[in-house]
């Protein structure tokens, strides 16, 4: 009998406890049936009172996060989140991205905030130009169990949560939509929007497409979405000042296992508003639409669904194209249109004979066709190299929180470096001491520092870093802790090494440990690879390499993290290792440079790694399931989830090893006992480790299981 039956024969009879623990071994030990078996795992866990993975992350998740970017909209913002604080839904979470306001919006901010626990702001102290930008950073923060969008001058009817949410867990459904909505109208008049938008479930309609007949299915906040389906999927806006979401909506739809429609209209969108992303296609920025587009087409071809789904994203990129172009001047509907055509014209075979054009939109792409076959063909790509030109070398992300005493060394390290086409972006992850203060200071001398505000602290270092990593504009990223420092020469001996911008991950073949006054020069045994000459076996050994963790002595190309939607898990600890881990098995290309550019200061009173030698050591342990969750997500080869389970009792070995007390010692054993017991023993490669941490981890294995 498989194992999966086994598990279904289990649960069958009631015994919920061993079809629970053959369910948690199937999605990890085979990953390609996690989906298959997800459900039933969630369904054990509620039947027994369990805490799932994501609880253990969430000790009091919402049942919605509202997101609401917002940028010098003083007069709108009040209404706007006047209308979330009303919900008749109460257990709620809003996130507000305040993106570089100057007219007084992060003040009315700071006052709901201040009187509604339910309200967290983050701040960008200069603007990121687009709506993408702050939605994924308070992506990276939200703890509900779905998420909803809210523009900062849009408002919602008071019962626009409880009537969706409602809906979505009536019909389990991964995104539920309203069937119509509220414009809003300059001139002071309402008009109803009907949508028409299909539904979907998965085991009885296997027809997607109908969720792309709407004209509207590119807006992001008609709908709420799961959480885990965002996360899981990895699923992010663009980053561009028109269309952001649509990438967002697309990717959403087309991993979506059910999508339910509910009647009626509860969002109230205000129209051309001076200053919106409306009024800004009345110019050059209409042409932003076309890199949204791109987006989708490269997930298009990514997962498979080109052929499927090519000719629904054709027919809306036409209707938005001439949508924009009413209101263009002149010069710049002639440049969208030859855009256009460049953009189009390499689709058109795909598109032509789908059979869902109408004779007008077929007489419109053959029109850019045409204009494509004659003079246009490389003009789309000529653009995009436009948007490149400008981008820094280098984003250097600093996480800082309470670290008044040591952030001053860290950022004159920074700024110091011989590569002067850097930014450094600086996370104030709800700093209580003067830390705040010391980073403004550093922003007014140098025009290179970006101050990114957490009001309230996130709670883990991962949650930060991926703020700033939504931020980032830079061609490759780096981090610093807020604690350390780097040579002069670190930027620039590492992007030396990058091949002209093509490697995925430069690392340093060592670092230099501060215990003290004490200098120790560590090595880390890194590797060179290159995946067309590499195989499994040499991909094994990058994982084997010593401090593995730390991801601070390697910077990582931005467009291989977000072609593969790579970002640091949401625990306390060894984030940092689920990070160095998948950016590791997923990289094509890995550079070492024989350097020891980076000082990390050991041990320091409050640091992650002192917090590790106290019984918060235990909360280590917790994550386990998270951390193996994350990876699948990434890594679907069995193999691969064997070394990362391995790094993991490495991990736990080294805290076992720091705990100072007895009793906390202890209590460690008895946990992890109960912990693996909860994992077929197989899943430990022994072969993985050396002679002396076989040896280690054998006699912790023989303590622990007796």
């Amino acid at each position: 009998m498989s194992a999966l039956k086994k598990a279904n024969e289990y649960f069958r009879r009631g015994q919920l406890d061993r079809s629970l623990l053959l369910y948690r071994q199937i999605a990890i030990t085979q990953p390609y049936l996690r989906d298959q078996v997800e459900f039933n795992i969630h369904l054990n866990e509620r039947r027994l009172g369990v805490k799932s993975s994501e609880a253990i992350c969430e000790e009091d998740q919402p049942f919605v996060t509202v997101i609401v970017p917002a940028h010098n909209v003083v007069s709108y913002i009040g209404q706007c989140l006047e209308s979330v604080r009303a919900q008749t839904l109460h257990d709620i979470e809003v996130i507000v991205v305040d993106d570089g306001s100057n007219d007084g919006t992060f003040d009315i901010l700071k006052q709901f905030s201040s009187k509604d626990s339910r309200f967290r702001v983050i701040r960008n102290r200069k603007p990121s130009g687009n709506s993408g930008v702050p939605r994924n950073q308070a992506l990276s923060l939200a703890r509900g169990e779905y998420i909803a969008f809210l523009d900062s001058d849009d408002w919602l009817e008071k019962n626009a949560l409880e009537e969706l949410y409602s809906g979505a867990i009536a019909s389990r459904a991964d995104v539920a939509v309203a069937t119509s909505f509220y414009r809003e109208l300059q001139d002071g008049s309402t008009r109803v929007e009907q949508v028409e938008h299909g539904i979907y479930e998965s085991a009885s309609q296997p027809c997607r497409e109908k969720l792309f007949e709407s004209k509207y299915w590119t807006i992001a906040w008609l709908r709420i979405y799961r959480r885990s389906l965002i996360e899981k999927n990895r699923i992010r806006f663009g980053e561009f000042s028109t269309s952001s979401d649509a990438p967002f909506s697309f990717k959403a739809l087309c991993c979506a296992n059910r999508v339910s429609g509910v009647k009626g209209a509860f969002y109230h969108y205000r129209f051309d508003r001076p200053g919106s992303t409306v009024h800004r296609r009345r110019g050059a920025g209409s042409f932003e639409m076309l890199r949204s587009y791109k987006m989708i087409v490269e997930e298009l071809h990514r997962s498979g669904r080109y052929d499927r789904f090519i000719p629904y994203v054709i027919r809306k990129a036409l209707g938005d194209w001439k949508y924009n172009c009413k209101f263009l001047h002149d010069k710049h509907r002639c440049k969208f249109e030859q855009l256009m055509a460049s953009f189009v014209g390499v689709h058109y075979e795909s598109a032509k004979d789908s059979g869902i054009l109408s004779k007008y939109w077929m007489d419109q792409l053959r029109h850019l066709y045409s204009l494509h076959q004659r003079k246009h063909r490389d003009l789309f790509d000529a653009y995009l190299k436009e948007h490149e030109r400008d981008k820094p070398f280098l984003s250097i992300i600093v996480p800082a929180h309470n670290v008044e005493e040591y952030v001053q060394e860290t950022l004159s390290s920074v700024l110091c470096q011989n590569v002067d086409n850097i930014e450094i972006i600086v996370v104030n992850d709800g700093s209580t001491d003067g830390t705040a203060d010391v980073v403004h200071d550093f922003e007014c001398l140098d025009g290179r520092i970006k101050i990114i505000d957490i009001l309230e602290a996130s709670g883990r270092p991962g949650c930060a870093r991926n703020v700033g990593l939504a931020y980032v504009q830079g061609q490759y990223v780096g981090f610093v802790d807020a604690d350390d420092w780097i040579a002069s020469d670190f930027c620039e001996k590492l992007l030396n090494a990058s091949e002209s911008m093509t490697v995925d991950v430069v690392s340093a073949a060592g670092f230099v440990r501060m215990e003290g006054d004490k200098e120790r020069k560590l090595r880390v045994r890194a590797r060179d690879f290159n995946a067309c000459f590499g195989g499994r076996e040499n991909r094994k050994r990058l994982f084997q390499q010593r401090f593995f963790s730390n991801i601070w002595y390697r910077i990582y190309r931005t467009d291989f993290l977000r072609l593969h939607g790579i970002v640091f898990p949401r625990m306390y600890y060894s984030e940092d290792l689920c990070f160095s881990f998948v950016t590791h098995a997923l990289a094509d290309t890995i550079r070492v440079v024989e350097c020891r550019p980076y000082f990390y200061r050991y041990g320091r009173p409050g640091s992650t790694t002192s917090l590790r030698q106290q019984k918060k050591a235990l909360e280590h342990l917790e994550y386990l399931g998270v951390a193996l969750e994350y990876i699948t997500r990434f890594c679907r080869d069995e193999r691969y989830i064997k070394w990362f389970f391995c790094k993991m009792m490495n991990s736990y070995l080294f805290t076992y090893q720091k705990l100072r007390e007895l009793p906390a010692k202890v209590a460690f054993k008895q946990r992890l006992m109960d912990i693996l017991r909860g994992y077929p023993e197989e899943l430990v490669d022994w072969n993985f480790f050396d002679e002396e941490e076989r040896g280690r981890l054998r006699l912790l294995f023989r303590e622990v299981m007796g």
